[in-house]
């Protein structure tokens, strides 16, 4: 038997069978010392939020360092963030050293203090394993087989959904309903 499968799903099937490495927007290929955060198998995505330190799961230790990333300015090219001058970086991703160049903690350590609730401050010096890449909206950071989805500038809580237009089409046509027969008829 012999399934038809239109090619516009085999698209979509190709996106299923990819990891998760290959939509990353930052892909560090220098090795396990180069590499902060590198892991030799797979973990992730790790969440990466801004201002709150994560630790990793149970037994998991990876290479230590820095993650810079740069923001474009108004003429959208990327501003001169390096690890000598941090102070134009919008945020780091740290991996902190516990000893012998591994890690087990990390955080997203974003923009000046004050400027937003989460925010901490870049920190100097920069350590000495680092890699540089943009910030463009929640972009992934991939090194070896772990994966972190940075959320800089997110508010950690949930959005409260909105009502859509249905919803409130049938709210009203249930409230309209219920006003007319609790409504006494009226004689003449």
């Amino acid at each position: 038997m012999k399934i038809p499968l239109p090619l516009t799903r085999l698209r979509y099937v190709a996106l299923l069978l990819w990891s998760s490495a290959a939509f990353a927007d930052a892909v560090c290929t220098f090795g396990p010392t180069a590499c902060p955060g590198f892991f030799p198998g797979t973990i992730g995505p790790l969440p990466a939020v801004e201002g709150v330190q994560q630790i990793l799961p149970g037994g998991i230790f990876v290479t230590a360092g820095d993650v810079l990333l740069k923001d474009f300015n108004d003429s959208l090219a990327p501003l001169p963030c390096t690890p000598a001058d941090p102070s134009l970086c919008s945020d780091v991703l740290r991996f902190f050293d516990i000893g012998n160049g591994t890690a087990q903690f990390y955080m997203l350590l974003s923009d000046n203090p004050g400027t937003e609730p989460p925010d901490t401050g870049i920190p100097f010096p920069i350590q000495m394993v680092n890699f540089t890449m943009d910030e463009v909206g929640g972009p992934l950071y991939t090194a070896g087989g772990a994966t972190y989805f940075i959320m800089s500038d997110t508010a950690t809580g949930g959005d409260v959904p909105e009502p859509g237009t249905l919803g409130l089409v049938v709210s009203a046509a249930i409230g309209f309903l219920l006003l007319i027969r609790s409504t006494p008829p009226t004689r003449d």
